[in-house]
């Protein structure tokens, strides 16, 4: 969807591809401890 609004909105849309880049990288990279904290196992 951001890539559609590329050549109308160039920073913005440049923007929200690198804060949803940021997003997936976090979850792909902290997502086992969300993971944990629902199990119960993260609670020390």
């Amino acid at each position: 969807m951001n890539i559609g609004f590329l050549a109308a909105y160039p920073i913005w849309s440049v923007t929200m591809i690198a804060i949803d880049i940021l997003v997936i990288w976090a979850l792909t990279v902290h997502g086992h401890e969300i993971a944990d904290q629902r199990n119960g196992e993260g609670l020390t």
